[in-house]
């Protein structure tokens, strides 16, 4: 029984051994080229794709960065004024407190050149 698959096999290898055509050679040639072309054009367009998005990507993180960065400046200019701004409340209440302090003195002044001079004593 070997024998007779064992024949069988041959006999089919031998029958699947027949010249093949320079056509058809041809033919799978193309074939194959046409398919290492597509798989090719395929890849380069990925790495384009790939390439695209990680510049879209370097893009969006520059302007959130620059947005950041506009953010900070504008904190730091918010709280640049509000000490701006305590500084000049502060100064005009010393200038009040000052002026207040000159119309007293003027008062005293005043009130001590109305009273009689030692001279003037008995």
């Amino acid at each position: 029984m070997t024998r007779r698959v064992s024949d069988a096999y041959h006999s089919a290898s031998s029958a699947a051994r027949k010249p093949v055509s320079p056509c058809r050679i041809a033919a799978a040639k193309g074939a194959a080229e046409t398919e290492q072309a597509a798989q090719k054009r395929a890849a380069q367009q990925a790495a384009q794709r790939a390439t695209t998005r990680e510049s879209v990507q370097a893009e969006a993180d520059a302007q959130r960065e620059v947005q950041q960065a506009s953010a900070e400046e504008q904190a730091q200019v918010r709280a640049a004024d509000e000490e701006v701004s305590d500084a000049l409340d502060e100064h005009q209440a010393a200038v009040a407190d000052a002026a207040k302090a000159r119309a007293k003195a003027d008062d005293l002044r005043a009130q001590a050149e109305d009273l009689p001079s030692d001279a003037d004593l008995p």
